[in-house]
């Protein structure tokens, strides 16, 4: 949803635009409308909304200027201004001061409507950039921004879930990876995977790791594993979801816990979900094949090849049986490369 704020000093033109607005649907919502700049000025602090339509010429402020005093607060707002005239002087300065359009009145609903979801997709790119930022400071223990202050108020229950798509990469793997398939890494955005992702208050890719990281809203409700839309659910890949904690700056210490059950946790070919805090099934070490290490290095001492091919297809059958993680699995290989 995003607020609109109009700015007009004649009503009868304010009422129509504010009911264009409401006929375009359920992602505009109208929380102010003021009569001139001064006005509207005042209105703006107490709505702060993400698109503001105003007219030009007003008396006392006018609407360029109110524009002005908005724009050294150096916030992201977006602004469509009106005019009954084709003035040119105005359009230089709306457009010196990072107005996306100067409409001449009568703004027509097809206009509106075209420069409104031009604005949406403006919004909606700002708001991943600057969610992507916000995440970034959280995670390394920077709590003290504005924007984390503003995620504070909003709710006291929150969790972090990271998602890796296949397997865990490492320095070796990705040289190994072609470039058509290194551009299909990390596509987990949250729109494309959950039913809720209106619970996502923030989300960063790790294009070089292969993950995606989201702050969830826990306010509404705890992140579940049925929240994964159902065309995911055959994706192959690894969630890990943290505990619930209360403060910003608790993220940082739990990250890096998600982050090692991350590690530890992926098996390559399965789509599993960890939850910290909730048993997992004890994984073999290492050092449980000392048996079949010792067959393998019998059957090479003896250059007895189908003793060896028995050992490894049973090896390979038995750690399939057992969802082996993928650090056990690369630590078995490089073992027997080196019997070899």
């Amino acid at each position: 949803m995003y607020k609109v704020m109009v700015v007009e000093d004649e009503p009868p033109i304010a009422r129509y635009l504010i009911r264009l607005l409401e006929q375009l649907g359920r992602d505009f919502q109208v929380v102010a409308a003021g009569n001139n700049g001064q006005e509207g000025l005042e209105l703006f602090w107490e709505n702060r909304p993400d698109i503001v339509i105003t007219d030009v010429r007003m008396p006392g402020m006018n609407g360029l200027k109110m524009i002005e005093k908005i724009k050294e607060a150096g916030l992201k707002t977006q602004f469509l201004i009106i005019s009954d005239y084709q003035d040119f002087e105005y359009a230089r300065d709306g457009l010196r001061l990072g107005v996306h359009n100067y409409l001449i009145k009568p703004v027509t609903a097809p206009q509106l409507e075209e420069n409104l979801e031009e604005l949406r997709r403006i919004l909606e790119e700002e708001r991943k950039k600057d969610g992507r930022q916000i995440l970034r400071d959280i995670l390394k223990g920077n709590t003290d921004t504005d924007e984390a202050e503003h995620l504070s108020k909003r709710t006291s229950r929150w969790q972090l879930i990271l998602i890796q798509q296949g397997c865990v990469m490492n320095p070796q793997m990705k040289y190994l990876l072609r470039a058509e398939e290194a551009a299909d890494l990390c596509q987990w955005e949250p729109e494309r995977f959950l039913s809720a992702p209106e619970h996502v208050a923030a989300w960063m890719s790790q294009e070089d790791r292969n993950v995606t990281v989201c702050l969830w809203d826990a306010g509404g409700g705890l992140f579940k594993e049925e929240m994964i839309l159902p065309g995911s659910q055959d994706a192959t890949g690894t969630i890990v979801t943290s505990e619930v904690f209360g403060s910003l700056k608790k993220a940082s210490d739990l990250y890096a816990e998600c982050n090692k059950a991350l590690y530890y946790g992926t098996v390559i070919g399965r789509l599993r979900f960890i939850g910290c805090g909730r048993p997992q099934p004890v994984q073999p070490s290492p050092a449980a094949f000392g048996e079949w290490e010792q067959n393998v290095a019998q059957a090479v001492k003896l250059n007895h090849f189908e003793l060896l091919k028995q050992e490894l297809l049973s090896l390979f059958a038995d750690m399939e049986r057992m969802d082996i993680p993928q650090y056990t699995l690369e630590n078995v290989l490089q073992r027997l490369f080196f019997l070899l």
